[in-house]
């Protein structure tokens, strides 16, 4: 199974979307960003929830412990970094302490602007996102997925990505 699938398809959307966006009067350029912003937070919890059941499918081999991972995850949503460090520390400390580490300020607040932004859109509220910075935001979620699929798949881990 291709845990990844998903999100790949929603960061080719996001890239397609930046590559045409720039072109377009700044009005629509607004409403991009918004749609964008969504697109974003949709990547973020996408991208956990593969990297944290190609974890689990590559430690456990009863199809029924994994299947209840999968089922728990299913309910993920808009997650904030504290969320997300708080649910890879669910599989332990030290992987806790290693993605804590390993964000910088800069991640979170980008990780927790998608959140906000995201809960605001949603809500008919309004955002003051713009192209370049939701862009900002995604390029720091992209990075904080890599390093949880670093810190997941640290030393002890085995078995495949897929």
């Amino acid at each position: 199974m291709n845990y990844r699938e998903d999100a790949q398809r929603l960061a080719d959307e996001i890239e397609l979307l930046f590559r045409h966006a720039s072109d377009s009067p700044k009005e629509v350029q607004a409403w991009l960003a918004r749609y964008a912003c969504v697109l974003a937070s949709g990547y973020l919890e996408t991208s956990l929830r593969a990297e944290i059941m190609i974890y689990v499918s590559s430690r456990v081999f009863d199809h029924h412990v994994v299947e209840f991972v999968e089922s728990g995850l299913r309910r993920l949503g808009n997650p904030s970094s504290k969320f997300i460090i708080d649910l890879v520390g669910r599989f332990g400390t030290d992987l806790r302490v290693a993605l804590e580490n390993s964000l910088d300020h800069k991640q979170r607040v980008s990780i927790d602007s998608i959140r906000t932004n995201r809960n605001q859109i949603a809500h008919g509220g309004t955002s003051g996102l713009s192209l370049e910075l939701i862009r900002q935001y995604y390029r720091d979620s992209e990075a904080v997925v890599e390093k949880i699929r670093e810190v997941l798949s640290g030393p002890n881990t085995v078995g495949s990505d897929s």
